[in-house]
């Protein structure tokens, strides 16, 4: 067995402790450190000694005995961008007159902003913060595409931040769409026709005028599965 490639049966012997080596540990009490050294004995000496075991269904199990072939398809799982303005959307905004703080960031999803800040010395400089840790609200959703909302960030209010020496609060607009692989899945084609089905989508919704690829980001996910539960114990 080997961290690098383990087929789903040689993991189940693992976690059933029979495989005359050392068992995993439990990871919640371990603090997802991965697995002991001696748990794939090939890594042992080798740069991978300490990484977890992963489990590759196609690479031990492209097919059954019973002709049960692996599937594959493709999905947009999240989109993400920083527009300059509102006019972002070409059918119009669901604007939400009501705060509803339930749809606020409160996860990093990996993306930040740089707030201003005050050194001891009392010069003005800039801090990377995640997203969720800097002062917003959901403003709306844009018509269109379901479930893309459009948040405003005031990066002058973040916590750290003097904004009582400022004389304006600056506000930055962020959209966000996630959880939208059920919309987006294609199994029956590949990868171009999932990604040009979220092309044809985003173009009808939003004007390239406001926003720049280069701040426009999406998910792609791939996933492997198998026809039924048969794989691969049949």
């Amino acid at each position: 067995m080997h961290s690098k490639c383990s087929s789903l049966h040689e993991i189940t012997i693992v976690l059933r402790e029979n495989h005359g080596g050392t068992p995993l540990p439990d990871v919640l009490s371990s603090a997802f450190e991965g697995t002991s050294t001696s748990a794939p004995p090939k890594d042992i000496g080798t740069r991978d000694e300490k990484l977890p075991i992963n489990l590759c269904l196609t690479q031990h199990y492209a097919a059954s005995r019973k002709n049960r072939h692996t599937k594959l398809s493709f999905d947009i799982n999240s989109t993400c961008c920083f527009p300059t303005s509102l006019a972002i959307t070409r059918k119009g905004i669901n604007w939400f007159p009501k705060v509803h703080p339930f749809l606020n960031l409160d996860v990093d999803i990996h993306f930040g902003l740089r707030v201003p800040l005050y050194n001891k010395r009392g010069v003005l400089t800039q801090k990377y913060v995640p997203l969720y840790k800097i002062p917003h609200y959901c403003f709306g959703s844009i018509s269109g595409i379901e479930g893309l909302l459009i948040f405003v960030f005031f990066p002058a209010l973040y916590t750290d931040s003097d904004y009582k020496h400022s004389t304006y609060l600056s506000a930055s607009l962020f959209i966000h769409a996630k959880n939208t692989k059920l919309e987006s899945i294609d199994v029956d084609s590949g990868l171009n026709a999932a990604y040009e089905g979220w092309v044809k989508s985003w173009s009808q919704a939003t004007d390239p005028q406001f926003y720049n690829k280069d701040r426009t980001f999406v998910d792609l996910a791939k996933q492997t599965t198998s026809e039924d539960s048969a794989l691969p114990y049949d």
